[in-house]
């Protein structure tokens, strides 16, 4: 049969031996005292131990060694065992005194002690009427009395007096300026942006162009006595304009005798007029030929011709550049003010082109085009005024008007400028802002409570009616309605501040 071993401590006693036997699940418990110190258990506390373990099923036996306990647990029923060997060793009987103990005498006093507390509970106290009236009404009074503290409830509203300050504050700023002051002046930020756009237009300039390529009838002669052949194809210019070149349209054959000559067509490589040249005007050729043949146009090439067309001039780009940077300066501020929301003002006089990244004309000078399209992606920079520099300013000069016991509405302050930002003859950028701010009296809600805490509501109202900062909307509510008193309790009365 399993055992379980309760080893107890010097400190232990009643209560925390009843807690461990509570945790123990075998059908034996074997509680063993411990070897220096003493535990001091009572004849009912030794009961209390052995209800307990019957309670939950098992045989409780000690391992001790103090005669006081020995006898007590004789006395009572416990089995006492020498050692813990000795406890396996022998069996566990229940003894027939602990059944005459529970079963022969159950109403047998065990103790004083328990005595002590069957005595108690049969004792009857009996009160006078006199005496039961006058608690009764007593406590009728406590109950009214603490109603009338704890039950009433108020809500004071109030309604401060409020006050609007206007100023002009008269700002400058530079680039020199580290930190806000009081004179107005402010640092600035230089911050740039990125920005690429196109603008078309209609070509104002006009431009030849070629419409028929010159022609007409060359002559080679040979200066040798052999044969030479003349390929199609075969360049011939004037030795002074070698930009000006003709190229024959066929193949020829010159004969193998000394000053033999042959004609070919031959046409301009260049349209246009410049082709039109006159006779006598060609002198040299292209190629290793060129030493043993001479070459001549005994009558004038003709038949070059032009047309004139639409193109882009120099004024036609530098209007268009002119317009798209106006245009993307517009929509640069516009997104200056999006990309930094801390900014207050960015002033357009500070707005420059710091640089042409890249440029593009289609179709370029002189090209002919109807209609042509200029292309720029440009750097754009300006000055920003930072608002936590405006504020600081504006702040440290209302510091200075705001009245005595007055404090300033969240949210009330306006802002706006009064003069547009320009620059002065020593190159600091000047403007005005007018500010409004609202204020109002600095109302403490634990010194009104203080004043009107358990007055009645006339008295209250006129305690507030005196004040100058309040207006006469300011009201009291009470609960319950028919209450003509404010509570005693501070924290019964709430104030509520309307802006």
């Amino acid at each position: 049969m399993k055992t379980h071993l309760l080893q107890l401590n010097s400190f232990d006693d009643s209560y925390s031996i009843l807690d461990k036997l509570s945790w123990s699940r075998a059908n034996r418990i074997l509680v063993v005292w411990p070897n220096s110190g003493k535990i001091e258990l009572s004849e009912l506390d030794l009961i209390l131990i052995l209800r307990k373990s019957v309670s939950l099923g098992s045989q409780i036996a000690f391992v001790c060694d103090e005669q006081r306990i020995v006898e007590k647990c004789n006395y009572i029923g416990i089995q006492v065992f020498s050692s813990i060997p000795d406890a396996y060793r022998k069996p566990w009987r229940r003894s027939k005194r602990l059944k005459r103990f529970f079963l022969d005498d159950p109403k047998k006093e065990l103790t004083s002690l328990t005595n002590f507390y069957q005595n108690k509970r049969k004792q009857k106290y009996h009160l006078s009427v006199f005496l039961r009236v006058t608690i009764f009404i007593f406590a009728i009074c406590a109950f009214l009395v603490l109603i009338g503290f704890f039950i009433p409830s108020a809500e004071i509203r109030i309604k401060p007096v409020t006050q609007e300050i206007k100023l002009d504050f008269n700002m400058w700023a530079n680039e020199k300026i580290a930190f806000p002051n009081v004179s107005g002046a402010v640092p600035i930020d230089i911050v740039s942006i990125e920005m690429t756009d196109t603008i078309e237009g209609v070509s104002t300039g006009s431009v030849r162009i070629p419409s028929n390529f010159a022609s007409g009838r060359l002559v080679f002669r040979n200066l040798t006595n052999s044969s030479i052949v003349i390929p199609k194809g075969t360049v011939v210019l004037r030795s002074e304009n070698p930009n000006l070149r003709f190229q024959t349209n066929n193949e020829v054959t010159l004969k193998n005798s000394n000053n033999s000559e042959t004609e070919v067509q031959a046409t301009c490589l260049i349209g246009g007029v410049i082709g039109n040249i006159p006779a006598n005007y060609l002198n040299a050729i292209e190629g290793l030929i060129g030493g043993n043949v001479v070459v001549e146009n005994k009558t004038p090439f003709i038949g070059g011709s032009e047309l004139k067309s639409l193109s882009p001039s120099t004024g036609d780009y530098e209007k268009a550049k002119q317009l798209l940077i106006e245009k993307m300066k517009k929509n640069a501020l516009i997104e200056f003010r999006n990309l930094y929301p801390e900014g207050f003002l960015f002033p357009e006089e500070t707005l420059v082109v710091s640089k042409t990244i890249f440029e593009e004309r289609t179709p370029e000078i002189d090209f002919p085009g109807e209609k042509f399209r200029y292309q720029a992606d440009v750097e754009f920079s300006i000055w920003m005024v930072k608002k936590e520099n405006i504020e600081v300013v504006i702040n440290n000069a209302l510091s200075t008007y705001l009245p005595k016991d007055y404090e300033i509405v969240p949210d009330s302050q306006f802002v706006k400028l009064k003069s547009i930002p320009t620059f002065d003859e020593k190159k600091d950028l000047r403007w005005i802002l007018s500010v409004s701010e609202v204020v109002k009296p600095e109302i403490e809600p634990n010194q009104i409570i203080q004043q009107i805490a358990g007055k009645n509501l006339d008295s209250a109202k006129r305690i507030l009616g005196v004040s100058s900062i309040l207006l006469p909307e300011s009201l009291i509510n009470i609960f319950p309605s028919f209450w003509k008193r404010l509570p005693f309790l501070p924290f019964r009365i709430e104030v509520i501040i309307n802006e």
